[in-house]
């Protein structure tokens, strides 16, 4: 088990970003269209760079380095041990069982056009970004105010799955790579 250095840590997977975590929206944490109780929507954001996989295996470096994730039921900033490694994460029983409701619950990030499985990010479409965003470019505004209405969670298929997609800056620059989705149980 690691020793967490600092009880500052708040635990967001609702609103994760490459900066410190952001406090817990509890009321839209239980509220994922039809995602029964126990499941929790995450989304985070992080630089853009022109491989989803890539920019999906750094995040949870991230997440899991800084214990932004469900430990035995707790996000509580006082917790002092986590586990040392990724693999004694997935060797609890517990997380095997209950996830860690963030982003470390996905494994994986698969083309476009291909079906949702456990442990699976797909990019949104083409068709898909304006039918969410309302904007075939969608900024960090655009994306946190249809995760904030809940309508960038209708776009998430499975428990256990997630999507992405490129946040532009306001002239039209590719700067950020959304990733969210639900899982844990």
């Amino acid at each position: 088990m690691k020793t967490l250095a600092t009880a500052e840590r708040t635990g967001s997977v609702c609103r994760g970003s490459g900066a410190a975590p952001a406090s817990v929206d509890w009321h839209s944490w239980f509220r994922h269209g039809g995602v029964g109780v126990g499941a929790s929507g995450w989304s985070y954001r992080v630089p853009y760079q022109p491989d989803f996989g890539a920019a999906l295996k750094a995040l949870q470096v991230r997440v899991f380095e800084d214990g932004e994730y469900y430990w035995h039921g707790e996000w509580a900033p006082d917790r002092t041990t986590l586990p040392a490694t990724v693999k004694e994460l997935w060797s609890d029983e517990w997380t095997q069982e209950a996830g860690t409701h963030s982003v470390l619950d996905v494994d994986r990030v698969v083309d476009v056009d291909d079906e949702d499985d456990f442990g699976t990010v797909r990019p949104l479409s083409d068709v898909e970004v304006p039918h969410y965003f309302g904007t075939v470019r969608p900024t960090e505004a655009d994306f946190e105010g249809a995760y904030r209405e809940g309508t960038a969670d209708t776009s998430v298929g499975e428990r256990w799955t997630g999507r992405c997609t490129v946040l532009y800056s306001p002239a039209g620059h590719p700067v950020e790579i959304a990733f969210w989705g639900v899982s844990g149980d």
